[in-house]
C-alpha cells in the first residue's frame, strides 16, 4: 500500500525579518564659544560698548554653520532710530532677518538683526531698542544649543570703525575698510561716492549666500 502525504508551507511576509537600513547618525549639536573679547565694532580690533543699530562682528567657534548664510535686508522696511542715537548710518536702519541659517544672536534678550552668519564669525545689527547705559548681554544660539551669555558695556555713542563712522568719511570712499578681519581680504573694493554707505551693507554678503526668506 502505497501511502502519500503532502504539506502545504505558506510564508508570510515580516516586514521586521527584512533588512533595515541604519538609521542616521544622530546630529550632535556643538556649544558656540566665544567672549565678551570677541565681539568688535565692525571695522574696530579692539572691544567697545555697544550702542542702538551699531554693526558688530563675533568671532569664535561653532557660532553658525559651515557654508556661509548672507541675510537680506528688507526691500524697503526701515527701522526709527532710537531716540538716544538718532543720526545713524543707512545700514543701521535696515531691516535684517533676525533667524539665519538656524543661528541666532540676542543683544539683552532681543534678537538682532543678522547681516552674515558662519561658523567662525557673525556679523549683526545691534537692535534699536538696546540700552544705552550701564551693561547688557550678548548669547548666540546655533541649532537650537545657546552659547554663553556675555556682558558688553552700553553707549549711545557710536565708536571709530563703525556704519556711521564710514559714513563720516564717504568722501574718501569705504576701501580702507577692506582688509580687516570683518571684511574679507578678497572682497570687491566700494564705489568711492555716496552709494558706499549703501554698499556697506552688501559687504557681509559673499557669492556662497543662501538669501534668507522673508
Amino acid at each position: 500500500m502505497n501511502l502519500r502525504a503532502s504539506v502545504a508551507v505558506t510564508f508570510f511576509a515580516c516586514a521586521a525579518c527584512t533588512p533595515q537600513p541604519a538609521p542616521p547618525p544622530a546630529r550632535i549639536a556643538l556649544t558656540p564659544s566665544y567672549s565678551a573679547g570677541t565681539i568688535l565694532p565692525d571695522g574696530s580690533r579692539e572691544p567697545a560698548p555697544v550702542a542702538p543699530g551699531l554693526i558688530l562682528s563675533i568671532y569664535g567657534t561653532n557660532l553658525g554653520p559651515a557654508v556661509a548664510c548672507g541675510g537680506d535686508p528688507h526691500p524697503t522696511a526701515l527701522q526709527q532710530p532710537n531716540p538716544m542715537r538718532p543720526d545713524q548710518a543707512a545700514v543701521e536702519l535696515r531691516v535684517f532677518p533676525t533667524r539665519l541659517c538656524e543661528t541666532e544672536v540676542r543683544v539683552g534678550g532681543i534678537s538682532a538683526g543678522l547681516l552674515y552668519v558662519h561658523s567662525g564669525q557673525i556679523n549683526f545689527q545691534a537692535p534699536q531698542a538696546t540700552l544705552t547705559s550701564g551693561t547688557t548681554t550678548v548669547q548666540v544660539i546655533h541649532a537650537g544649543t545657546p552659547g554663553p551669555l556675555v556682558t558688553l558695556d552700553a553707549s549711545p555713542a557710536p565708536v571709530l570703525g563703525s556704519a556711521s563712522a564710514l559714513a563720516d568719511r564717504i568722501g574718501m570712499g569705504c576701501k580702507p575698510c577692506v582688509g580687516t578681519r570683518s571684511i574679507p581680504a578678497d572682497a570687491p573694493p566700494f564705489p568711492r561716492t555716496r552709494a558706499c554707505v549703501t554698499a556697506f551693507t552688501a559687504m557681509y554678503i559673499t557669492a556662497r549666500r543662501r538669501p534668507a526668506a522673508w
